[in-house]
Parts: structure tokens; C-alpha cells; sequence
């Protein structure tokens, strides 16, 4: 078993809100201009995938006619340099069908959120056009919690933008996820339950247990994790950890230190802490937290190859790197 196969050991009956799934916050920055400040991930979404993550925080905004991955007012790239093409949803979403089409016994969970516009029902529509509607088999996308062995090789739609009410309903655009918090509070001990509501906001069909608190300096963040590790749980429920914070340091010498903690922390094996979505994901950190099921894991893995992965680079891209990299050795070490 490897990251590449964990779900497949379990039984296709089991919920997906009762998995316990390690995930990465704004998935797609691996090479992102600024990325001293502005990246969270080293990992290429393949490479996440294949180290175990299972839910992607894919961000999205039209710019210059593209829908493409974003980072608040900066596009995420294809590789490092100077002219480097705008790193595309569509093409993510290749990926993910790629891998799954490779692992079948795997789900990804894709939560789809407009950034940096207030044209979301125009984004959310461009998705759905774009990457959607060309192969419905490959996604599910009604509003309910499905189980295992119903999502398994398929992408699951988790959609925190709203959607046009003329074209969308409960069976075409995914998990509503539209009333999911924003949590810009100092409080490190605020995990609110959120309604998951029908279309017509007549039936909640599930609920959110969040933890999201992102203006939290590291000590008060690790409070929080902690907290809501402690805090009552429920099988039903999409518990959700987001372990990221942007009040202190930087991104990258913050995630060191929660990361750390992470890899500490003494999960219990079988409970349910449900999504905990991390910043700098690593392949040990990734299997951490998929081995709290191994209660659950009670199937043979299935076969299957980890391709390896190389770096891609633009013009001077590998120049802006060793740079971005001495930066982050020096704050590490200054800031610490």
C-alpha cells in the first residue's frame, strides 16, 4: 500500500465523511510567481495525489479569457520562469482524471472556489463548461454524501461558489458547499456547524464542521488543530481541519512548524477527523494521516505504479528557484 492506493483497502460501503483524508490548501501553487510569499505547495497536484492527497483546493478565476488557477491576484503557473504559460483548471482536472483512470479504487474530493472576483456564478459556469460537461461519468455531482464505492475512479464536486439557479440543481453541480465559513477571527477555538442545503434551502442534507480560523499566529493555530482534534465528531458530517494560518511569519516557515506538530500529534486510530488540509504536504505527513484508517482498511490493496516526476522549467525558472530557496533558508533560520 502506498499513497497512491490507500483507499482501495476500504470497504466501498463506508462514507467518504467517515475517511479520514489528508488534503492541500490552495492546491495549485507549486509554481506561482512571488513564491517566496505566495506559494503553499511543493508538490505538483500528480505528485500530491500520488503521496496520498484525496482533496484539492482548487481556486479559480477567468484571466485574460482563461479560466485558470489562482492565488488571490496572482495566476499559478506550469512551470518556473519568466514566461510561463497560466497553469489551467482543465488541465488539473486531466490530471486528476489521469490518475484515477490509473487507480481505480481511489476518489479525489475537488472543492471549486472563485477567487479574487465577484463574478462567481460567471467562473462556476466556465468550470462546468470547460471541464465538466465534456465527461459527466467522470465526476459525481449530485448534492449528498455518497459512499466509497460509488465515487471510486471519479472526481467528487464539492462547489463553495454559487451557482446559476436556471441551470444548475441537486443533481448536476456537485456537494453545496456555497455556505461554507469564512472564519476572519482571532479565536482559536471557533469550529462552527454549517448547513449543507438542498437547492431550494428547504432540507439540510448534511452539515460542515470547520476549523479555518487562517489569522491565527502558529501557537494559537496549534491550539485550534488541536481543539477541534479534541472536539466531538460525527460520521455524518464533512469535518473539515484547514491547517493553514497567513498572520504569522511566512507561509513556508509557519507550515514547518504546524507540520511538525501534525506529525506528533497521536491521532487515534479508526476516530474521525475527516479532511485536514495542510500547507507544504510531504509524502510522510500524507501517510500520517491516511493510517488513522487502518481500522477501516480491511481490502488488499490494489496494484499500482508511482511514475516518477521531474521539474519544469521556463526561462531563468531555475535561477528564481535557487533564489526563492536561499530566501527560505534564510527566513527559516532568522524567523526561528
Amino acid at each position: 500500500m502506498n499513497g497512491a492506493n490507500w483507499m482501495s483497502t476500504i470497504d466501498g460501503s463506508v462514507p467518504i465523511t467517515e475517511i479520514n483524508i489528508p488534503g492541500t490548501h490552495d492546491s495549485m501553487t507549486r509554481y506561482i510567481p512571488a513564491s517566496v510569499i505566495s506559494r503553499t505547495q511543493t508538490l505538483s497536484v500528480s505528485e500530491q495525489l500520488y503521496s496520498g492527497i484525496r482533496y484539492l483546493d482548487i481556486r479559480a478565476n477567468i484571466i485574460g479569457g482563461e479560466l485558470v488557477g489562482v492565488h488571490s491576484f496572482l495566476s499559478c503557473k506550469e512551470s518556473y520562469g519568466l514566461f510561463s504559460n497560466a497553469l489551467s483548471v482543465k488541465s488539473v482536472v486531466e490530471e486528476c482524471k489521469k490518475f484515477l483512470s490509473e487507480n481505480k479504487g481511489e476518489t479525489v474530493l475537488f472543492l471549486f472556489k472563485h477567487e479574487n472576483t465577484e463574478n462567481e456564478k460567471e467562473v462556476f459556469s466556465r468550470f462546468y463548461d470547460e471541464c465538466v460537461a465534456p465527461d459527466t461519468d467522470a465526476w459525481f455531482l449530485e448534492n449528498r454524501v455518497p459512499d466509497l464505492g460509488e465515487v471510486r475512479g471519479k472526481i467528487v464536486l464539492l462547489r463553495y461558489s454559487e451557482a446559476d439557479r436556471t441551470r444548475f440543481n441537486d443533481k448536476n453541480s456537485g456537494l453545496n458547499f456555497e455556505n461554507y465559513p469564512y472564519l476572519d477571527e482571532d479565536d482559536s477555538n471557533f469550529f462552527p456547524y454549517r448547513s449543507i442545503y438542498s437547492y431550494d434551502e428547504s432540507t439540510a442534507i448534511a452539515y460542515m464542521h470547520v476549523q479555518d480560523s487562517f489569522k491565527l499566529e502558529e501557537s494559537k493555530k496549534i491550539k485550534a488543530i488541536k481543539g477541534f482534534f479534541d472536539s466531538p465528531h460525527f460520521f455524518h458530517d464533512f469535518e473539515i481541519c484547514c491547517t493553514n494560518t497567513i498572520e504569522s511569519k511566512s507561509a513556508y516557515v509557519s507550515a514547518q512548524q504546524i507540520n511538525d506538530f501534525l506529525m506528533s500529534y497521536d491521532f487515534v486510530a479508526g476516530k474521525v477527523y475527516g479532511i485536514i488540509s495542510v500547507d507544504f504536504a510531504t509524502k510522510e505527513l500524507c501517510e500520517k494521516i491516511y493510517m488513522i484508517n487502518e481500522p477501516l482498511m480491511t481490502n488488499a490493496p490494489t496494484e499500482t505504479r508511482v511514475p516518477s516526476f521531474t521539474e519544469s522549467y521556463g526561462f531563468l525558472g531555475k535561477l528564481f528557484e535557487t533564489i526563492r530557496d536561499f530566501i527560505l533558508k534564510l527566513l527559516v533560520i532568522f524567523l526561528n
